[in-house]
């Protein structure tokens, strides 16, 4: 516990809420922890090295945890109450066989059961009812069936459907698209709320751009017959199975539309390679090969300057879609964060950064936390921004020199927010904790990627389990690993 709480210290701070609360015991689990402090938590719990977690649902739905006693202090998830198949998957973790004979499962909000005759809080109650009862448990469902559904605003419910056979033309013009959309409609129905229709149609493009990047991992489009390959893809997809006479003929025609938008858009096999690997929307795959075709020349020459970080960053920001970026007050700072980030600045000097620029978050414009910290470096860098890198080093990779060497050493420090090839090579190797990596690359710094962090992890396993003593117990398991 000690240990633990030593480098949440090291991470956030020693003055920050969580490395006290560490400090008596209490271990948080949720998206903004550091990813090695959440693997050590997990790891402390399947070992009964700690004993009180406090966390999101998502630990107790993905991780075979030993939970005795699941304290449920909310239902509700992201605004939504949480489905009935998921909250039974929830409680299905407290008294695992093999590890516990029975578990219980805690409401801990008392007007569950203290109001429950009355009027105004009695639906607390029968919240509480309908999700322990299993049969009323929700139908399976496909996220492309979303297609189907129209929008709804105003009182009464006005519903607006959109034509899905039209959904192709999100395809490589996706933001254009919408926004064309959302201004005709507000024009001819001032009721409607701009951000709401905006973001039920970029929940269309989501799921167009999805059913493309499953088109292009699993169809030839080579030769004839292309529209009736892509037919049959959507023969097969439970949405197809499951929607009525009318809406398969519809799938069927959104399959095949986008798969020959797909040929039309992106014609060379090479580039279909590049959207197959990449998880971004072919919309902005197009747009980055053309940024790169501009921005070639520059950006060797800031490479022979050491300035490539610069460019690299305007571009990684400008297509970056992450809400812990978006909803910062004063995005300016980010060149600085990203800066920081690489050189493996701990969290709580990166909140202190955007608390000396007087940065505020979101709409109500409040302070900063170092849990904003984390999310806008491991999601919205480490994350959504080496997503954006990985591309257009995906995009580089046929270029002769050094640029394309150079762009995938700075998509692995966006990634992992590490400064040097050595820190890289035993983080990716399985120390995954900057703070943890860093330390190991300070002792051995000829390391040079992760096959060579594991030869030193073998040969040197000794003086790196003294290096390791000083961090939780995970750390030594993943050297186990290696050595046995």
């Amino acid at each position: 516990m000690q240990k633990l709480t030593l480098l949440f210290s090291r991470h956030i701070g020693e003055g920050a809420s969580t490395t006290k609360a560490a400090a008596l015991g209490i271990f948080p689990h949720h998206s903004s922890v550091p990813n090695g402090l959440r693997l050590s938590v997990e790891f402390g719990m399947k070992t009964d090295r700690i004993k009180f977690v406090v966390c999101t649902s998502t630990l107790a739905q993905g991780v075979n945890l030993p939970i005795r006693y699941l304290i449920v202090t909310s239902v509700y998830q992201g605004g939504e109450r949480m489905l009935v198949r998921d909250f039974h998957n929830l409680i299905g973790r407290a008294g695992r066989a093999g590890m516990h004979t029975e578990g219980s499962i805690i409401f801990a909000d008392t007007k569950v059961f203290d109001k429950k005759r009355q009027l105004r809080d009695g639906w607390r109650w029968r919240t509480a009812k309908e999700l322990l009862d299993p049969a009323n448990s929700e139908p399976s469902s496909s996220s492309i069936s979303a297609i189907f559904q129209p929008f709804e605003f105003g009182r009464p419910t006005q519903r607006i459907t959109i034509n899905v056979e039209l959904l192709h033309n999100l395809l490589f013009d996706d933001e254009t698209t919408v926004e064309a959309a959302v201004a005709a409609l507000v024009n001819q129905n001032p009721g409607v709320d701009a951000k709401e229709f905006r973001r039920f149609l970029q929940e269309r493009v989501r799921v167009v751009h999805g059913i493309a990047s499953f088109l292009v991992a699993h169809l030839d489009f080579a030769g004839d017959g292309l529209a009736e390959r892509a037919v049959n893809l959507a023969k097969n997809t439970l949405a197809h199975y499951l929607a009525n006479e009318g809406q398969q003929a519809q799938i069927e025609t959104v399959f095949r539309t986008i798969a020959e938008g797909i040929l039309a858009g992106a014609a060379t096999e090479e580039l279909r390679a590049t959207l197959r690997r990449s998880p971004l929307a072919p919309t902005t795959v197009n747009s980055l090969k053309a940024w790169l075709a501009d921005n070639r020349a520059s950006l060797i020459q800031a490479l022979q300057g050491g300035t490539l970080l610069a460019p690299i960053s305007a571009v990684v920001l400008q297509y970056n879609r992450s809400g812990t970026i978006t909803s910062l007050s004063d995005q300016a700072i980010m060149p600085q964060i990203i800066e920081s980030w690489v050189e493996g600045a701990p969290f709580a000097a990166i909140l202190q950064l955007m608390v000396e620029r007087g940065i505020r978050i979101g709409g109500k414009k409040r302070r900063p936390t170092v849990e904003d910290a984390v999310a806008i470096c491991e999601s919205g860098l480490g994350y959504e921004g080496a997503m954006i890198l990985a591309t257009i080093a995906d995009l580089a990779e046929g270029d002769g020199g050094e640029l394309p060497g150079a762009l995938a050493f700075l998509q692995r420090q966006l990634k992992c927010g590490l400064p040097s090839l050595a820190a890289l090579g035993f983080f990716e190797a399985g120390f995954a904790d900057r703070v943890v990596a860093q330390t190991l690359a300070d002792a051995f710094p000829t390391v040079s990627d992760r096959e060579t962090a594991r030869f030193a992890a073998r040969i040197a396993a000794p003086r790196i389990r003294e290096i390791l003593n000083t961090f939780p117990s995970y750390f030594s398991s993943v050297l186990d690993e290696f050595v046995a």
